[in-house]
């Protein structure tokens, strides 16, 4: 097998003739490799009023507003993400967004109606919520992509509706089967005692529903990234499970580490503000744990940090480093250690400003993050070129999805 096919079979090469056209060229030109840094020329004060504005209309409409806040926020974003010298533009409409959070308004009203009405009653209303949660999905990839433009030239998303109910049936069964058994163990051993048998029954279960962590995150972003596509170019993930198992066992020990530290520190201050007290003095230790636990607390928030910088620092790197195809390709080298001080910069800003510097952070996370990928483009032709190539696709997607990627926390995941 030639090089060239190996590659194609390795990083999944699109079939489709317009793309099989880029090498349609005489033999005289040459395989050119075109690196492209993303740009993000966004700054803290020009987000800043969008932002303000946004949460005070929000809060005026009691949340009618926020689509409307939203696509100004995703306009501002996409404006200031420049790729190979061309921004990104964002072409969502509010009024069709608006629909989308209506409806998952009344999806969280009736599960919260159902859920005081009896336990059986909220239990029906949660599963029917989960069953839709794959379509939700579905719609969500579609909608971003479907309304983020590069070049003129419309992204999709190619993954079927199949595939999303897939991806969270795997890990659902196999958890539902380690429940079974669990049960069964717990009835045979626990000889009628009912402490024994929850005991069998929830070590087994936690420790699946832990080892499934990484395997249902790996299947999410093999679901996303296995099927962006700018007109008839399509990306595929060549990431493994134990890729992300790596970074997700790594990830636990720094976090371990980090409340080993933040415990030794408080303990290191709890023991000299003791021993700073006058001879013979009646305070108590436990008088004076009390007195600074909230320092506790605020030691044991901050220890977070480093876990979250070093998970979204290391998984970034190796999702988009290994998502691309024969033409074009992503390498992502975002540093932990800057991404933990800029981490550290905006707790401590957002905290001394009340929250006002939650936007100006919001800004300076972004841009490290955008700033950290660098496109490769291996093509004979210049990017512009390839752009005219593809063609828009008219599927706007389910806005309604979008707005369920917000309750889920999947904004910035995706």
């Amino acid at each position: 097998m030639s090089a060239q096919k190996a590659a194609v079979v390795a990083m999944g090469a699109p079939t489709v003739p317009s793309v099989a056209r880029l090498y349609s060229h005489t033999a005289t030109e040459s395989i050119t490799v075109q690196r492209h840094p993303v740009q993000f020329t966004g700054t803290g004060a020009g987000y800043f009023r969008i932002w303000l504005t946004g949460a005070l209309l929000t809060l005026i409409t009691l949340g009618l507003y926020h689509p409307w806040a939203k696509a100004r926020r995703l306009r501002y974003i996409h404006r200031h993400t420049r790729v190979a010298n061309h921004a990104l533009a964002f072409h969502g409409q509010p009024k069709r967004m608006l629909r989308g959070h209506l409806l998952m308004a009344t999806l969280l009203a009736a599960y919260s109606l159902a859920s005081r009405v009896s336990g059986s009653t909220g239990l029906i209303a949660a599963l029917i919520v989960a069953g839709l949660s794959p379509a939700l999905l579905h719609g969500a990839m579609q909608f971003k992509l479907a309304h983020t433009s590069w070049n003129g030239v419309r992204f999709h998303f190619t993954g079927r509706l199949l595939d999303a109910y897939k991806l969270v049936l795997v890990p659902a069964g196999i958890l539902l089967g380690v429940a079974a058994l669990s049960a069964i163990l717990a009835i045979m051993v626990s000889q009628g005692s009912a402490r024994v048998a929850g005991t069998v029954f929830t070590i087994p279960f936690a420790l699946s529903l832990y080892a499934l962590a990484p395997y249902t995150w790996w299947r999410l972003k093999r679901y996303q990234h296995n099927h962006l596509a700018l007109g008839s170019l399509e990306t595929r993930f060549r990431v493994q499970p134990w890729d992300v198992a790596k970074v997700f066992v790594k990830t636990a020990l720094v976090a371990l580490a980090s409340m080993i530290l933040a415990a030794g520190l408080f303990a290191l201050l709890l023991g000299l503000t003791v021993s700073s007290l006058p001879a013979g003095s009646s305070t108590p230790l436990a008088s004076a744990f009390r007195s600074m636990y909230p320092l506790l607390l605020l030691f044991l928030a901050t220890s977070q940090l480093a876990p979250y910088a070093f998970f979204t620092s290391r998984m970034q790197n190796l999702v988009w480093s290994n998502t691309g195809n024969t033409w074009l390709r992503f390498k992502s080298r975002l540093s932990f250690k800057s991404l933990l001080n800029l981490s550290l910069k905006n707790a401590v800003l957002t905290a001394v400003t009340l929250g006002l510097y939650w936007p100006v952070a919001q800004m300076a996370w972004t841009r490290a993050r955008l700033t950290a990928i660098t496109i490769t483009i291996h093509t004979r032709i210049r990017p512009d070129q390839v752009a005219a190539q593809a063609r828009a696709h008219a599927a706007g997607g389910d806005a309604s999805g979008d707005a369920a990627a917000d309750l889920m926390g999947l904004g910035t995941a995706l």
